[in-house]
């Protein structure tokens, strides 16, 4: 009996001393983003935003957002307006619109927006852009009305 109890004894002590290895589930994975970076970047350079794609994505996470509230970023003035240090000499409100009523009828541009247009078209977003100005029109004549 005793011979017993000494083997149990050994054997709960040889088989409290096994560790186990404590496995978590890890809940989520560290991802850099696609457009990691763009925050601080020159998005006139940035090759990424230019991808149809890449626009699409930024333009539904803005609808999401709100495009009034980036807008704020936007210095306007009556016949200017100044977006990420760039100033370009025209009514803000003016160019959108006419950004959209010049998409593909060559006759009623003028260079400017034959300029912008033809930008896009070699870096084939042109009609990505175009339903993004569409889009932004649109949610503005809402808001106005």
């Amino acid at each position: 009996m005793n011979k017993l109890l000494t083997l149990n004894i050994l054997i709960l002590l040889l088989v409290s001393c096994v560790s186990k290895e404590k496995k978590e589930v890890e809940f989520y994975v560290e991802n850099q983003t696609s457009f990691f970076g763009l925050n601080h970047s020159d998005w006139t350079k940035s090759s990424w935003i230019r991808k149809p794609k890449n626009l699409k994505m930024v333009h539904e996470s803005f609808k999401k957002f709100g495009y009034g509230k980036l807008e704020n970023l936007i210095s306007k003035s009556e016949d200017h307006f100044l977006i990420q240090g760039i100033y370009i000499k025209r009514n803000f409100k003016n160019v959108v619109d006419s950004l959209e009523l010049t998409y593909n009828k060559p006759k009623i541009q003028s260079k400017y927006y034959a300029e912008f247009w033809n930008r896009r078209k070699a870096e084939k977003n042109d009609s990505i852009v175009y339903k993004i100005i569409r889009e932004f029109n649109s949610v503005k004549s809402e808001k106005n009305n």
